[in-house]
């Protein structure tokens, strides 16, 4: 490749990556036209006498966790629910998540209302183990899987953390601890912990203070509601409360703001790199003289 060549291969380069910039841009801020008008089918009538209570999808099925019939799980190939309740059939299911590659349950006693901790189920065993440890004194209302960790929600015990591997719950403390936990989001970072009228409180985990207290509140506009569930939308935190609607805040940068501040870093570039190259052109445009007199 000679120099003339090299030099305008590189605002070529610049430009392409700008058009893939870009592309991406409209594809991910497109708008989603939905079909018109909503169908709602029945998935096959055999929960229809069950109040259903949790819902959680495993990449494949979905699990429902219901009141007093215990936990079922729903394949959409072909159209059937599985009783997969085991031990926990005549209990009252607050709360599902799922892991990967199991199942977590919180729930309690129809009859008293006395929380009986979390349990796990393994697919490839079709057994329900139970988890211990603290939890289990409490009525844990809410459950959330990060990744690494499965997060509790309590009334009045706080928000457990639950380590897999160890198989042990570590307390996260705090104010939380004296609250009534609704409701968990992650944003990939921090934990959310909504509470029932004293606001949203938000956790930074680390594992080297496991066991410390690292609970920050947020609440503001909502901090005297319940909050009965958190959604994570990429940028936004989303809270549903109890007659107050549903409000958000902005945690961070959305995400379509900083594809277009890559976009214009792109497009500066480009720009500086074509000058560079007409400067280039113009080197190496010029025919060079030889001390006789002879054009090289």
């Amino acid at each position: 490749m000679n120099n003339r060549k090299r030099a305008l291969s590189i605002p070529l380069l610049l430009s392409l990556v700008l058009i893939v910039g870009l592309l991406g841009f409209f594809l991910a801020n497109g708008e989603y036209t939905p079909a018109a008008g909503f169908s709602w089918k029945d998935t096959d009538g055999l929960l229809n006498g069950s109040k259903v209570t949790s819902l959680v999808w495993d990449g494949s099925g979905l699990y429902a966790g219901t009141s007093g019939s215990g936990v079922w799980r729903y394949d959409p190939g072909a159209g059937v629910w599985a009783d997969i309740g085991g031990a926990l059939s005549s209990y009252v299911i607050d709360a599902l998540a799922w892991d990967g590659s199991g199942l977590y349950a919180s729930f309690n006693d129809p009859f008293t209302g006395a929380g009986r901790g979390v349990w796990r189920y393994d697919p490839g065993e079709g057994v329900w183990a139970d988890t211990g440890g603290a939890p289990s004194g409490y009525d844990v209302t809410c459950l959330l899987w990060d990744g690494t960790y499965l997060y509790a929600g309590t009334i009045y015990g706080g928000v457990w953390l639950y380590d897999p591997w160890r198989k042990a719950w570590y307390g996260t403390g705090g104010v939380p601890g004296n609250l009534e936990v609704f409701s968990l989001a992650w944003d990939g970072v921090y934990i959310y912990a909504g509470t029932d009228g004293d606001g949203i409180w938000r956790y930074a985990y680390k594992p080297e203070d496991r066991g410390k207290s690292t609970w920050t509140e947020i609440g503001g506009e909502v901090g005297d509601r319940t909050v009965n569930c958190l959604a994570w939308e990429g940028s936004r935190l989303y809270a549903g409360t109890d007659g107050g609607g549903v409000w958000y805040t902005q945690v961070s940068v959305p995400k379509h703001n900083i594809i277009l501040v890559i976009g214009t870093v792109l497009l500066v570039a480009l720009i500086a790199a074509a000058a560079a190259a007409i400067v280039l052109l113009r080197k190496f445009g010029k025919r060079r003289v030889s001390p006789g007199g002879v054009s090289a």
